[in-house]
């Protein structure tokens, strides 16, 4: 009987990564013998498809079809990924608002929007989710996102009790639509009284219980005072005469 030794099998190990960031998956493969074992996870394979949450050491056997075997590690780093926050100025806006969101955590940032800037001005006219990936200096990337939600404006109406007086004569303002008022007269009132001298037109503006505003106007004319002579036919007459 011949005995031939001192053949020792060649395993070849390859990674898709020797780093990953945390929650991504690598593809760690065997090659150069027939079978293979992988641990941790007992995987058999030449391909082993790999999701570490910590960095791990991995090893795998290879046996040869005559049952000699051979060992290889693979050291596989994982990174962390950015614990990302966003601010907003304000989480609530009235429409036609804007509100300033900024993100932090990372070292470069990418929106929803398409902006890459670290702070965003948004207006949006109706409820918006805004959504940023950020990432680190080790390329590991996170999302965060907030919600930003739109309050309507109040509908303000403003009432005369004439849209016409003559000069020297009041006229009654009514606004309604709103919790607060504020006229350019600077009454604060939602009923306020006028004299103008000359057709005029007066501002309201109306906030409701949400701290958004609208404006209305009311516009009042002044009719001309008609201008009235009085004659006598004669300035001065006998006890008893007539004049026209």
């Amino acid at each position: 009987i011949t005995i031939t030794g001192g053949i020792t099998p060649t395993l070849t190990t390859s990674s898709s990564s020797t780093v990953l960031c945390s929650g991504s998956t690598g593809t760690l493969t065997a090659s150069g013998l027939s079978t293979y074992t992988w641990s941790p996870g007992s995987f058999t394979g030449s391909s082993f498809v790999i999701n570490p949450t910590a960095s791990t050491i991995y090893t795998v056997v290879g046996t040869t079809t005559v049952g000699c075997t051979a060992t290889k590690t693979v050291n596989m780093a994982v990174n962390a990924n950015p614990t990302l926050s966003i601010t907003s100025s304000s989480s609530s806006i009235c429409f036609g608002g804007s509100t300033s969101l900024t993100a932090a955590g990372g070292t470069s940032y990418n929106w929803n929007t398409g902006s890459s800037a670290t702070s965003i001005v948004v207006s949006p006219t109706t409820a918006t989710i805004y959504t940023v990936t950020g990432t680190n200096a080790l390329g590991c990337s996170n999302t965060q996102t907030i919600s930003v939600s739109v309050n309507a404006l109040p509908v303000i109406n403003a009432n005369s009790s004439s849209a016409s007086i003559c000069g020297g004569s009041t006229a009654t303002l009514t606004a309604t639509g709103g919790n607060s008022y504020s006229w350019n007269t600077g009454a604060t009132t939602s009923v306020i009284s006028v004299s103008p001298s000359t057709s005029t037109t007066y501002t309201v503006t109306g906030t409701n219980a949400l701290g958004c505003t609208n404006t209305q106007t009311v516009s009042i004319s002044i009719n001309a005072t008609p201008t009235i002579n009085a004659t006598s036919s004669s300035a001065t007459i006998c006890s008893g005469a007539t004049a026209t």
